[in-house]
């Protein structure tokens, strides 16, 4: 990881620490990935509701903790891809996989990732 993905990551991590909890991560699942998802292209063109920032936080810092958890076991993640794309990738999946919603959040950001940075055997 570099330094700047290691600091964006951080940065991910303490804000999620400092937000106030909406539900627990353990309940999650690709309904919420969805919600997170919305909010955050929201916040790309312009259109804002209340809370889409610190919904934004939660997406990053949810997919990036999943990631950090399987890297190098489940997902084997090159050197130069960033957070944004991460996430980009993850919110696609999560688009079209909508019969998968019902499913954990964590399991579908693992799908996502590792269908994208499978490790070589």
């Amino acid at each position: 990881m570099t330094p700047s993905q290691t600091f964006i990551s951080a940065l991910a991590f303490i804000a999620a620490l400092t937000m106030p909890s909406i539900s627990q991560a353990a309940f999650w699942d690709g309904y919420k990935l969805k919600e997170l998802a919305d909010a955050d292209d929201r916040t790309d063109i312009g259109n804002v509701q209340p809370a889409d920032y610190q919904k934004v936080g939660y997406l990053i810092g949810f997919v990036v903790g999943v990631h950090d958890a399987v890297d190098g076991i489940l997902v084997c993640t090159p050197n130069q891809v960033k957070v944004g794309q991460i996430v980009s990738m993850v919110k696609k999946y999560v688009r079209e996989n909508p019969d998968k919603w019902n499913r954990a959040a964590s399991t579908l950001v693992m799908n996502a990732l590792s269908s994208a940075f499978p490790c070589k055997k």
